[in-house]
């Protein structure tokens, strides 16, 4: 129980991969790209979800 608490390689690597290409200044154009379009296209399926959930017990 104390080790699942303490150590998830789950999360670390990739928490750690992210920032690292979140900071990286080299890559600015595409990394920008890749997540920009993935937030949108969350934000847009999220607002769908959203919209057929009030139309249905509306």
């Amino acid at each position: 129980s104390s080790s699942n608490g303490t150590y998830y390689p789950d999360h670390l690597p990739l928490l750690k991969f992210k920032s690292i290409t979140d900071s990286t200044p080299n890559r600015t154009s595409k990394s920008e790209s890749s997540p920009k379009s993935d937030s949108d296209d969350m934000d847009r399926l999220i607002r769908n979800h959203v919209d057929e959930n009030n139309v249905g017990p509306n």
